[in-house]
């Protein structure tokens, strides 16, 4: 692999670190948009398109994720993942969500005058976002089964094969078409966001051990992205004029479509090369990208409140601006707390 694409530092991906700020990046952008999105027949018809044309792009950010952490996790040796790694992988992720859960409920105490229920953390998410990081400590606790399965499907093309295309029938198709049978063996969301953790793993196996692309495959790669995310703003709009109402059905994390658009975008990923000095600084940006997930939904509250309060801007260009003004006032404070003593294994 070319030398560019590695940071020193940590034996890093540079090519991983952009791809998991612009995921974070994403995910602000998702969480700015549910307000217009919501508003589909009470706004100009070209406004609401910008919105789902913006929302469409950056649905791929969560799919994203996963593919992130099995391509770094998943040994490719054969070896296997012990107890232990797996119990300390899960701390650093639940020791961060029990803080900030806390945190929240702090908040919305401040707000509401209710009382704080800490137990309450483990029966639901005390805010919206954190359904992410609950789902990946399920993975996480899963893992010695899925490196014994990636360990198969790697010596194994039939095996890929069959498993994609089990997952992807079992957990995407039924985004749009009804098959009972799959609720009639029991198999609804089989491995579910585990799946596409196997599939980042598998991805990264592939690409590690093969060349660069050239210039005709990452075209072919570019176009299928695009196509998949044309795909999804259509459908989008198709359904929600339809029903008469705004409808997310294709912004499902399994729809077809973004499946696809993950995996182009994850591929196309691959082949960034950057140079030495940005890598360092798109290092020190993604290792505070976790705490930049937990805050942002409180920031943007407040950057959303104000922006909107005392400035009037089009749909697409209000919900960039508050986007890129969130994640740079997390940063700070993702920067400011990494001053602290132990804030990495305490806030992420």
């Amino acid at each position: 692999m070319n030398k560019e694409y590695r940071i020193t530092m940590n034996n890093r991906l540079s090519w991983a670190d952009s791809c998991r700020i612009l995921a974070t990046l994403g995910v602000i952008i998702i969480h700015a948009c549910v307000g217009n999105f919501s508003k589909f027949g009470t706004i100009p018809t070209y406004e609401w398109l910008s919105v789902n044309l913006l929302d469409s792009l950056v649905r791929v950010s969560v799919p994203l994720f996963f593919m992130l952490s099995g391509a770094f996790i998943l040994k490719t040796d054969g070896s296997y993942i012990s107890l232990k790694s797996v119990f300390k992988r899960t701390a650093r992720i639940a020791i961060p969500l029990f803080v900030w859960s806390i945190g929240y409920l702090a908040y919305i105490s401040h707000y509401t005058g209710q009382g704080i229920d800490v137990l309450s953390v483990f029966k639901k998410p005390s805010m919206y976002h954190l359904w992410f990081v609950y789902s990946l400590i399920g993975v996480y606790l899963l893992l010695p089964l899925l490196q014994s399965i990636f360990n198969a499907l790697v010596s194994r093309k039939d095996y890929q094969i069959y498993f994609l295309v089990l997952w992807f029938t079992i957990n995407c198709l039924p985004t749009f078409i009804y098959m009972p049978e799959i609720n009639l063996m029991h198999l609804t969301g089989f491995l579910g966001h585990a799946g596409y953790f196997l599939i980042g793993g598998l991805l990264f196996s592939y690409l590690s051990s093969h060349k660069e692309l050239g210039k005709p495959q990452t075209m072919l790669t570019f176009i299928v992205f695009v196509g998949a995310l044309a795909s999804t703003f259509l459908i989008t709009w198709f359904i929600s004029d339809k029903a008469n109402r705004p409808l997310e059905t294709a912004y499902s994390n399994f729809c077809p479509t973004i499946f696809i658009a993950s995996v182009s975008l994850f591929v196309l990923f691959s082949q960034l090369k950057t140079k030495e000095k940005t890598a360092k600084v798109l290092n020190w940006i993604s290792d505070r990208t976790f705490i930049i997930y937990f805050v942002h939904v409180l920031v943007l509250e407040k950057v959303t409140h104000f922006v909107t309060g005392h400035i009037h801007l089009p749909a697409m260009i209000s919900i960039i601006s508050i986007s890129l003004i969130t994640f740079t006032i997390c940063l700070v404070i993702a920067a400011i707390l990494r001053l602290l003593p132990k804030s990495k294994m305490i806030l992420g």
